[in-house]
C-alpha cells in the first residue's frame, strides 16, 4: 500500500516521479492511496479546464504502468 500526498502545486509532477521512481515495485497488489489535488479525466474537467501538460505526462504514466482508477471504475459501474 503506498499513501502519496504532493503539494497542490506541483501534485502531478510528483506523482508523476514518484510512479516512475516505483514502476519495479508496484503490481496487481499495490494499492495507492491519497486525496489527490489533480483531475486526471477529461471527463470530470470542466469546458473552461485545460488539459495541462504534467496532468497529460501523469495520465501516460499511469496507463503504461497498467494502474487501475477503482474509484472511478467502481463510480461508473453504480451509474450503469
Amino acid at each position: 500500500m503506498l499513501n502519496v500526498y504532493a503539494p497542490n502545486n506541483q501534485a502531478s509532477e510528483y506523482m508523476t516521479q514518484k510512479l516512475i521512481e516505483l514502476q519495479g515495485e508496484i503490481n496487481e497488489s499495490t494499492i495507492i492511496v491519497g486525496d489527490p489535488s489533480f483531475i486526471l479525466s477529461e471527463m470530470d474537467r470542466s469546458s473552461r479546464q485545460k488539459s495541462q501538460k504534467d496532468i497529460v505526462e501523469l495520465n501516460s504514466t499511469i496507463s503504461q504502468l497498467d494502474i487501475t482508477d477503482i474509484y472511478k471504475l467502481l463510480l461508473t459501474t453504480v451509474a450503469q
